[in-house]
């Protein structure tokens, strides 16, 4: 603190006249030599009476309040500070402690201006020795607190950062590990769940939904949602999003906005997004997050739907890609029945199966009755006519359980579980008889009706010699055999493996 201690101030007042001046000199000039003790303090300097009025103050106090004399004497001390209360109370603690430093108190200049002081103060007294009121002197701050105001802020600021930083890397661990999940997913159904549940905790105080491509027709299906209603619409054109149509991000920021989406069960009541979600230009969902009324959406909201847009497009991307390479390795191209991979493992696990509840399995294998000569009659392009539509007649007549694999050429596969030989053999014939009756067009004519010949076995009973000795390929050898011996005694017809003959 620099400036005068209020305590001279309060000695000088109890000069005696006779030991500071002569003693010819008049109280004008006692006046004016106190008068020069007051100015010549360099810090705001004011005299409080008792009663609270201001009795006397200096040119630096004058300045910092930008009132003239006359206006600042008599007036009411704590009425010049911002915070009249804190004023009084530090002049009742003067009066109480004899001395206070350091009370920290604002004021405002006639302009508006705000100047901080940090006050010192003590009591003076009169002839009587009697407390008379209060000696402040006040040093300018205003240019520390100012600083210390904004160490203050950026103080919190760079808490609030800290905080924000925080919840970024606790968002993009969660990104990272939904990756992560996604990756070890087996297909796009056991992903979506899983996307949903990390929507909402990623992006708690909003809704949203993801609908993905579900054909080349322009076809869009609702896979999850998250949050409230409205609800997106469960299967929807691309026309109908804004975002789709443009291929970019797309935000409505205000309901019944021109360029409103229509695949919503009812108009959303707050702003909303659509991310569209493509990997080199294949199109594989929508994303849609959706603010309730009157919020907005945040920046940092977007920023967050774009990085989990990029998590979850790369991620139905590799599982599109993974499922595609499965259904390569197990379906049949021509047909789109399993194969002859997909049929060795599934057989042997439905073994396992039956053998462990008990229950009996059928095998059939059935082939096209003079297939060859078809294919030199009508070429190999109306075979594969006749291959898909007799494929596709299996995967009608055929119960969800049962299993329908293209073995090779003009050779199938069916395995039957849970279902005896007797039944089997039944159904068999019925579709046998079928087949005969089903039309085939081929470059704008009917192709001649075809027969098939089947071979039936069951396990137990056919192709092992003992019921805990699975064998898959006994099993399908005993029904190759049964097929052998349907062709040999006429075609067109169903035959079963006779028990206790050598199978093939």
């Amino acid at each position: 603190m620099g400036g005068v201690p209020p305590e001279a101030i309060v000695r000088s007042e109890a000069i005696a006249p006779s030991e500071a001046i002569a003693p010819s000199e008049t109280a004008q000039d006692l006046a004016q030599y106190n008068r020069s003790l007051i100015e010549a303090c360099p810090d705001p300097l004011i005299a409080v009476a008792i009663n609270g009025r201001i009795t006397d103050v200096n040119r630096a106090f004058l300045s910092v309040t930008g009132f003239s004399l006359e206006q600042i004497i008599g007036s009411e001390f704590a009425g010049h500070f911002t915070d009249p209360e804190l004023a009084r109370a530090g002049q009742r603690e003067v009066f109480s402690r004899g001395l206070i430093t350091g009370y920290l108190l604002a004021i405002r200049h006639a302009s508006g201006q705000l100047t901080h002081l940090l006050c010192n103060a003590a009591p003076y007294r009169n002839r009587q020795n009697e407390a008379a009121g209060v000696v402040v002197i006040a040093h300018d701050v205003t240019q520390q607190k100012l600083r210390e105001d904004e160490l203050a802020r950026l103080h919190a600021d760079t808490k609030i950062h800290a905080e924000e930083l925080k919840q970024r890397e606790a968002e993009i661990q969660q990104i990272n590990d939904l990756y992560e999940v996604l990756q070890a997913c087996n297909s796009q159904q056991e992903a979506y769940p899983i996307i949903g549940s990390v929507a909402a905790q990623l992006l708690p105080r909003a809704s949203g939904a993801l609908a993905v491509s579900v054909s080349r027709a322009h076809q869009m299906e609702a896979a999850v949602e998250w949050g409230t209603e409205p609800r997106m619409a469960a299967s929807f054109l691309l026309d109908d999003c804004w975002a789709l149509r443009r291929g970019q991000m797309q935000e409505v920021a205000e309901p019944g906005a021109l360029q409103s989406c229509r695949h919503f069960e009812s108009a959303p009541p707050g702003p909303y997004i659509c991310l569209p979600l493509s990997v080199r230009g294949d199109l594989l969902g929508l994303l849609n997050l959706r603010s309730a009324p009157g919020e907005s959406l945040e920046p940092q909201q977007r920023q967050l739907l774009t990085m989990f847009g990029e998590v979850i497009k790369l991620s139905l991307s590799s599982l599109k890609l993974r499922d595609a390479l499965r259904a390569q390795a197990i379906r049949d191209p021509l047909t789109g029945l399993f194969n002859r991979n997909y049929l060795d493992e599934t057989l042997r696990r439905e073994l396992s199966r039956s053998a462990r509840h008990q229950t009996p399995l059928c095998v059939a294998m059935l082939d096209i009755d003079g297939f060859k000569s078809f294919n030199d009659t009508y070429s190999h392009h109306a075979g594969d006519v006749l291959l898909k539509a007799l494929a596709e007649f299996f995967m009608k007549r055929l119960r969800a359980s049962d299993i329908v694999c293209r073995y090779g050429g003009d050779e199938f596969v069916l395995v039957l579980p849970d279902t005896g030989l007797r039944q089997v053999s039944e159904r068999l014939d019925r579709m046998r008889a079928e087949v005969k009756t089903m039309e085939c067009r081929f470059e704008g004519r009917i192709l001649p009706a075809a027969s098939v010949s089947i071979g039936v076995a069951q396990w137990p009973d056919h192709g092992a010699t003992s019921e805990d000795l699975i064998t898959s390929e006994d099993l399908i050898r005993a029904a190759d055999s049964a097929l052998y011996s349907a062709k040999h005694s006429g075609r067109d017809q169903v035959s079963v493996f006779a028990a206790g003959a050598p199978p093939g």
